[in-house]
């Protein structure tokens, strides 16, 4: 069955006519360069292979033009990066088409590029469009340590939609080794992510692998109801080779359906499904060019033609996907070919050709899925755990010495606030030691003052006592004097007595 690579650099919906206007190749600009990027993603989603990499290399050769002529470091990084987006879209188109060599060398021709420019991002993109290439060539161990190497980057900066596809990509690389329980826990982890996005194109990836795993663990039902969720926005989003893809798989799921099936009749309309959904798919996977997608179908309409007993078209289709599988370098469909070829001579009786086609299938099984590649699988598995586990110690070390520095510059701020109060305290009590020495001085002064006015007063009232001893002095003599006077005129003049008397003798 046919696996969808990783769809993150879809998101621009403009038509290629329109884009086309705008392009001036007399122009030497960066917006020529966004413009040749736009038209060369939209043919790659279109599937018109041939024009996606005519543009990306029009925009290689227009970005090597500018960065011989521009001095700014701002400007050449745009253009730098605009030149690894095209050789990422030359990769993914040689996906497309089954040359994985090609691919695989453009996409590290994008990755030089983004790590000088320090594209982390785009390093971990193009790290799992790799990986996709490693699948389809069997090599899941060197698929799965670029996924786990993606994944960290992208979990570092906390990008969910490639979070979300390299937790995709993982499932797929455990569907393809029969780990389906990792897988599913991989494969719902990425849906939850992409639908909180809204990431239709992720959600068609998605649905497609989890129904794939169904598929292989025989849950037919659940296996086309994903199917069918894909195929439904797939269509919507005119994408040609996710269509054509899933009509294969959804084909396949028929026949396994068909086999099952005891009652004649639905048997019967099971295999028309099956010969019908997948000749939809083989129509479109001519018309865009996949050769890799062409041996899948061929290969599974050999499988449907062995269940119907039509033999002889069944080996017929069957050697067709086998050549076109060696061709491209894509050892699972080498492999299941082979697989399928060993069922069919082993039914007709031809054991010779039945014994070699065991022996080619054993070979690429073997290559597949050998004990060093599990082993390899097991160390990324445990290399991701590792970086992960010592990335929580890094940030729970981190949190304590953060912890401490918290704690250390609470108690230095506590110390400050304490010295500042000491200050202020001490700055508090000097002045008010002045107002109070002020006021002493003060006081004395005017205690020094009082004294003197006391001193004054005394002096005062000294003088004035000794005035006033005077003054009694003064008033006793005139009092002697007076008395005195008074004691002589008594002696002088005659009393009242006699005065009467005398004037009593008159009378007489």
């Amino acid at each position: 069955m046919l696996f969808i690579k990783l769809s993150v650099a879809h998101a621009y919906t403009t038509k290629v006519d329109s884009l086309l206007h705008f392009i001036d190749e007399t122009k030497l600009d960066t917006n020529q360069l966004s413009i040749l990027y736009l038209v060369s993603d939209e043919y790659e989603v279109m599937a018109d292979y041939a024009r996606g990499i005519e543009y990306s290399n029009k925009l290689i050769e227009l970005a090597d033009k500018l960065l011989e002529r521009n001095n700014n470091s701002a400007i050449n990084t745009s253009i730098q990066r605009y030149k690894g987006k095209a050789y990422s879209t030359i990769g993914l188109i040689y996906f497309d088409q089954g040359n994985y060599t090609s691919a695989i060398k453009n996409h590290l021709l994008s990755i030089q590029i983004k790590q000088v420019i320090g594209d982390k991002k785009g390093i971990a993109i193009s790290k799992n469009n790799i990986g996709l290439v490693y699948i389809n060539q069997g090599e899941y161990a060197k698929a799965l340590d670029l996924y786990f190497q993606s994944l960290k980057i992208m979990q570092q900066l906390n990008y969910k939609e490639g979070i979300s596809a390299t937790y995709d990509n993982i499932g797929l690389v455990y569907t393809n080794q029969g780990n389906y329980t990792e897988a599913i826990k991989n494969l719902l982890t990425a849906l939850q992510l992409k639908k909180e996005m809204n990431d239709t194109y992720g959600m068609v990836s998605t649905y497609n692998t989890i129904a794939t795993v169904y598929y292989y663990q025989k849950k037919f039902d659940q296996s086309i109801q994903n199917f069918q969720e894909a195929l439904e926005i797939s269509k919507k989003l005119g994408e040609k080779s996710y269509v054509a893809s899933i009509y294969n798989n959804i084909g396949s799921v028929y026949g396994d359906m068909a086999e099952l099936e005891n009652d004649t009749l639905i048997q019967h309309n099971y295999f028309q499904k099956s010969l019908e959904t997948i000749n939809l798919g083989l129509e479109i996977k001519k018309e865009i060019g996949s050769e890799a997608g062409i041996a899948s179908s061929y290969l599974n309409l050999g499988d449907i033609y062995i269940k119907l007993k039509q033999y002889r078209k069944a080996d017929s289709l069957l050697q067709i996907s086998n050549a076109l599988a060696k061709k491209v370098g894509h050892k699972e469909y080498i492999m299941l070919s082979y697989k399928s070829l060993y069922i069919l001579d082993s039914t007709i009786g031809d054991f010779k050709g039945a014994f070699q086609s065991f022996n080619g299938y054993t070979l690429y099984r073997d290559s597949l899925d050998n004990l060093e590649s599990r082993k390899k699988t097991v160390q990324a598995e445990l290399n991701f755990e590792f970086d992960k586990k010592e990335a929580i110690a890094n940030a729970e070390h981190k949190k304590k010495l953060e912890s401490q520095q918290f704690i250390a510059d609470a108690k230095m701020k506590k110390q400050n606030v304490l010295t500042v109060v000491i200050v202020v305290g001490l700055f508090l009590v000097l002045v008010f030691a002045i107002f109070v020495l002020r006021s002493l001085k003060i006081t004395q002064k005017q205690k020094t003052i009082i004294e003197e006015q006391k001193r004054i007063l005394i002096e005062q009232k000294s003088e004035v006592e000794i005035q006033k001893t005077i003054v009694e002095e003064k008033q006793k003599e005139i009092i002697d004097s007076i008395n005195y006077a008074k004691r002589i005129q008594l002696s002088i003049l005659p009393t009242s007595k006699y005065i009467e008397a005398s004037i009593k003798r008159l009378k007489k």
